[in-house]
């Protein structure tokens, strides 16, 4: 039984880059960003986009208009990121951000940045794995 739900959660880990769409939390739980991906699941190494929506912890929406957001993305075990940057605009309640490339299979984390007009900022991220 031990194997079962470790293979599970295993197996829930491994697939989140196919879900419809990727819940990144808050290291503090009070922002949340829902992004979708097209196509899914992200391709290796060709161009894709996202429309990434954020709440807070009630699930208040924050407006495109009042704050800026980073995407970016890392390989930590290789000690680099993306080869590319992606553009990023607000699009009535969504950013939309067009050109993610992430070059090759491995361990990912993406992580959206919330920039407010005061200059704080608060990170959201979600490890991926990409076969």
């Amino acid at each position: 039984m031990k194997w079962f739900a470790f293979l599970l959660v295993l197996s829930g880990c491994a697939s989140a880059v196919n879900e419809p769409s990727l819940r990144l939390v808050s290291v503090d739980k009070s922002m949340v960003a829902i992004v979708q991906t097209t196509p899914t699941p992200i391709p290796i190494n060709e161009f894709f986009e996202m429309r990434v929506r954020l709440t807070d912890q009630r699930g208040n929406p924050v407006a495109p208009g009042s704050a800026e957001i980073v995407v970016d993305a890392t390989m930590p075990a290789h000690r680099h990121g993306m080869n590319h940057r992606p553009d990023v605009w607000p699009d009535g309640e969504v950013w939309l951000v067009r050109d993610m490339l992430l070059h090759m299979g491995g361990s990912w984390v993406l992580t959206v940045d919330l920039v407010r007009p005061d200059g704080s900022t608060i990170r959201m991220q979600k490890n991926l794995e990409l076969e």
